[in-house]
């Protein structure tokens, strides 16, 4: 494979890669840059870009034709942040729902544009590519390895609450046939998780501590870039391997409350909030956004106008963008459509 400066050029034909993973490397040109790669009897993959700039997805070319653009999925519906500008990392699944195209043996090419903070086309900006595939077709039941880091100075109370919330959250996927493989591990991090949309150096220091983990969560007070969220994703999906925002992020002292002590309701919320975030990493949006006009692109997940209505019809679905609470009670939020689970279950951390 040669590299020239512009694009990546193939002296051959793409790299192969079959049920397993391959890296590349292209250079910007016209603010653009492609990756081709041959793929065999794969159902799904993933393809996480990485550079110092900004990457938008503009499409993705199969051995048919082009099976995603970009200008298709910004709007009302919402199928994959990939096409959405976004700082050091972009990461696009495929296929995403059961009506896209599968993913037929043979040459696949993805199209990226590389711009600054404003939009403005880079040339010369060096892209690092990691593309993943599995060949599961089960989306009934699979297997997600979870890596919880906790940071040394983390208060031992905070951090036994959201040990005991991650049981919460090992049930609720459990519902939907995804199995949590969780281990935890003690790290110099600090109590503030760094910022997850724009990145920084000691987010890719956490996602290489994965060891072979799919899912790389850091649990620490609050999070830098929300600061009123319990947890947060980074990505709609995140990589399964290493990258600048590859970790979920997540926040036990804004869970525990004003007074930093866990009660068993404040433990049950936390872990569906985990469960939740956890479901943006594998590719899930919100069924119906803050705005109450935005929606995920899935054809099972209920329509619906105003607060009242969409509480009514989808508060109880565990990607409901907030917990509906009353008098000391909230609804259980622990519900996924046939075709929630069958984006989780594509997704390549599955297993």
């Amino acid at each position: 494979m040669d590299v020239w400066l512009g694009t990546l050029v193939l002296a051959c034909r793409p790299a192969p890669v079959a049920s397993g993973e391959v890296e590349l490397q292209a250079t910007s040109a016209d603010g653009r840059v492609e990756l081709a790669v041959e793929l065999d009897d794969a159902t799904s993959v993933l393809f996480a870009l990485d550079a110092d700039a900004w990457i938008a997805v503009d499409a993705l070319e199969g051995p048919d034709g082009t099976v995603l653009r970009w200008q298709d999925w910004v709007g009302e519906e919402q199928l994959t942040s990939a096409v959405l500008a976004s700082p050091a990392q972009s990461v696009l699944g495929w296929p995403v729902r059961a009506v896209d195209p599968e993913l037929r043996s043979g040459g696949w090419t993805l199209t990226a544009s590389v711009t600054d903070a404003d939009l403005v086309p880079l040339d010369g900006v060096e892209v690092r590519a990691v593309v993943r595939t599995k060949t599961d077709d089960d989306l009934r039941r699979g297997t997600v390895r979870v890596l919880l880091l906790v940071p040394e100075a983390l208060d031992p109370a905070l951090r036994d609450g959201a040990l005991a919330a991650t049981a919460r959250w090992e049930q609720v996927w459990g519902r939907h046939g995804l199995t949590l493989e969780l281990d935890t591990r003690t790290a110099a991090l600090d109590v503030v998780v760094p910022d997850l949309f724009f990145g920084d150096p000691a987010l890719r220091d956490a996602a290489a501590l994965r060891d072979g983990h799919d899912l790389v969560a850091w649990v620490g007070e609050e999070l830098a870039s929300f600061p009123n969220a319990l947890g947060n994703a980074g990505a709609v999906p995140n990589a399964a391997f290493d990258g600048p925002r590859a970790v979920l992020g997540l926040a036990a002292l804004k869970a525990a409350g004003q007074d930093g002590a866990f009660d068993d309701e404040e433990v049950r919320l936390f872990g569906e909030a985990m469960a939740h975030e956890a479901a943006h990493f594998l590719g899930l949006f919100h069924p119906v956004e803050l705005d109450f006009a935005h929606t995920d692109a899935l054809g099972d997940t209920a329509t619906c106008s105003g607060r009242e209505a969409c509480e009514d019809a989808l508060g109880g679905n565990l990607l409901f963008p907030y917990p509906i609470c009353g008098s000391g009670d909230c609804v259980p939020a622990e519900g996924l459509t046939r075709d929630q689970r069958g984006v989780a279950h594509r997704y390549v951390g599955v297993r």
